[in-house]
């Protein structure tokens, strides 16, 4: 019998959002998105060496950050307390991923400490628990925990996983912080643009809602698109303030790194549609979300997005809970524009399941 595995190390993988589209915004402030969710093979990496006793130690600090306040640390007693563990654990971060970037560093940082820890004090919580404890975290943190990279619509909380080719991108950082609840909050902000398709996005693109009003703000984030556009189109990732262009292969994105302003740092990267953290830990969950699946994962995720914010702990199990729960709690009417496409996305998850299964097997995949 092998004695019971008490270190890990395991990457924390970066994202790049590929588009972000913000098509409305509901009486209570939620806005609703389209985006596309792009795992990548770069990020931090996570050291965690369990102990008996409960206490959380985070190393090194992070500049301005209360270890109390600090995403790692708030998904540890997160698992604690949704567990009953008595267990603690030792962690030391190796951090390369800047804040304020919009690639889900803090984000990606609190789902590979649920999904590690979740292992190490052999807690045995389901990938739906463990993305809904994440979710009372941050609105970006379900993404890194289901480990997939995913088409997102709604306020975020419908997910549908997509095969993306495994492209190269360079990332830049010009080396300024930005703030999601500032750039979502802000009167200029685009919230009504035209809802596109899965298919659209893939042929043509779709650009970012936010981008123009981060470089009104930033101009530092301006003049990187600017430098960066030179050599391939470029755009803003999330609401932060790391910009990216996509290129043909790992040594032409490098050469355009290496000529990069000296007060620029940034990183070459390739997408990936499995995070390297299920890598790391060998999970293995299934692509596609079926209807049932799709229902009790239905959640909602607040306006201001982001890997900060923590999300309402509002999580309907079927569309009639979901439709009693409109009723009770008065929920404005996008909530019912966000039911019907619900319902379209469902059917086209079923007829792709049954496409996968040309014997009508039917095999449940949740994300």
């Amino acid at each position: 019998m092998q004695p019971p595995v008490t270190t890990l190390s395991v990457p924390a993988p970066a994202k790049l959002n590929l588009c972000l589209k913000i098509t409305g915004r509901r009486d209570d402030g939620y806005h609703l998105l389209q985006s596309l969710f792009q795992l990548l093979d770069y990020g931090d990496t996570l050291h965690f060496s369990a102990h008996p006793s409960p206490e959380i130690n985070l190393t090194p600090p992070f500049a301005g950050v209360a270890p109390a306040d600090n995403l790692i640390v708030r998904a540890a007693r997160a698992l604690q307390e949704a567990t009953g563990c008595r267990m603690g654990a030792d962690i030391h971060c190796d951090k390369i991923l800047p804040m304020g970037g919009g690639i889900g560093g803090g984000s990606s940082n609190a789902a590979t400490t649920l999904l590690a820890l979740n292992q190490l004090w052999d807690t045995r919580l389901s990938i739906d628990t463990l993305a809904e404890i994440g979710l009372s975290l941050g609105a970006d943190v379900p993404i890194f925990v289901r480990g997939r990279t995913a088409w997102a619509e709604g306020v975020g909380e419908l997910l549908c996983p997509v095969e993306m080719p495994q492209h190269w991108y360079l990332v830049i950082h010009p080396g300024v912080s930005v703030g999601t609840r500032e750039i979502f909050s802000h009167q200029q902000l685009t919230r009504n643009s035209r809802p596109i398709r899965i298919a659209a996005f893939l042929e043509q693109g779709a650009g970012n809602d936010c981008e123009n009003v981060v470089k009104n703000l930033y101009p530092e984030v301006k003049n990187a698109l600017d430098w960066l556009t030179q050599f391939a189109p470029a755009q803003l990732t999330g609401t932060g303030s790391c910009v990216f262009a996509r290129f043909a292969d790992e040594a032409s994105a490098r050469e355009v790194f290496a000529k990069r302003p000296a007060s620029y740092s940034g990183f070459v990267a390739r997408g990936v549609n499995r995070s390297p953290s299920h890598t790391a830990l060998n999970l293995n969950y299934p692509v596609l979300l079926g209807r049932r699946q799709a229902a009790r994962q239905r959640v909602l995720i607040p306006s201001f997005g982001g890997s900060n914010p923590p999300a309402p702990a509002i999580t309907c199990r079927s569309r009639t809970s979901l439709r009693i729960l409109h009723s009770r709690q008065n929920l404005p009417s996008g909530r019912v524009r966000t039911e019907k496409r619900f319902d379209q996305l469902c059917n086209s998850w079923d007829k792709e399941r049954q496409r996968r299964s040309p014997q009508g097997k039917n095999r449940p995949q949740p994300v």
